[in-house]
């Protein structure tokens, strides 16, 4: 989260991290206990509603968690309103993609492969952006993953619910990834690193796992940017 604070912070965003947001209710929809995920939207549409009259918010911005961000989108259909959140709602590399980089961004000298988020890829339609994004970053080599756009076995709880499909997918995941023997992992979703963790550690792979917007923090970390480091000690952002 501090990485997606300080990159938003130097690309000439202000941003508020509202306290009073619950669960998006992507796991209760999964569980189809929908009663439960309504209640949440609801919840957190009034806690939207209230920050934008107050602080005029122009984004909700769902750092590396395109399950989450997919479950946002959701709420229109859940409540039966025009909330337009499909042009407001939007992953931080989205959003810069769509907005433009500012500042200086140094070398981050490292071999990665991608595990695209498929709800990300699916249903935000925003992995490319992520792409677009990252690829700007000097000394950066992306090479495959070649089933980087294949569910990572983790999608739907697939490891408690359909354990031998989530165990097929993980080998041929291992496989590319010791086809294209990468330093790091770059995953666009908190449930696939947790998945990819388990994977990590059942199997010795050593390799480092890491977001996008946590590339891009290094990217302008090294980058020479004046004042970018202190960005945190003085922002006041939680409400």
């Amino acid at each position: 989260m501090y990485a997606t604070i300080r990159v938003l912070t130097w690309n000439g965003f202000e941003v508020v991290v509202p306290r009073e947001f619950r669960c998006c209710g992507a796991p209760y929809m999964h569980m189809g206990k929908f009663d439960k995920a309504l209640e949440l939207a609801r919840h957190n549409i009034d806690v939207l509603s209230r920050y934008e009259k107050t602080y005029g918010i122009d984004y909700v911005v769902v750092p590396d968690s395109g399950g989450c961000q997919a479950q946002w989108l959701e709420y229109e259909r859940l409540l039966n309103m025009k909330l337009n959140l499909r042009q407001s709602v939007l992953n931080t590399l989205q959003l810069l993609d769509k907005v433009g980089l500012v500042g200086e961004l140094g070398p981050v000298k490292m071999r990665v492969s991608i595990q695209h988020s498929c709800h990300l890829m699916n249903v935000a339609k925003a992995h490319d952006a992520v792409l677009r994004v990252i690829s700007k970053i000097p000394g950066l080599e992306i090479s495959g993953l070649d089933t980087a756009d294949i569910c990572c076995g983790a999608g739907m709880m697939y490891p408690d619910r359909h354990p031998d499909i989530a165990g097929e997918i993980t080998r041929q995941k291992i496989e590319d990834l010791m086809r294209h023997k990468p330093d790091a992992l770059v995953l666009e979703s908190v449930t696939c690193k947790a998945h990819w963790a388990n994977i990590v550690r059942d199997n010795n792979l050593g390799i480092r796992l890491i977001y996008p917007t946590e590339l891009l923090d290094a990217s302008y970390t090294f980058g020479g940017n004046s004042g970018y480091e202190d960005i945190m000690g003085r922002s006041m952002v939680f409400k």
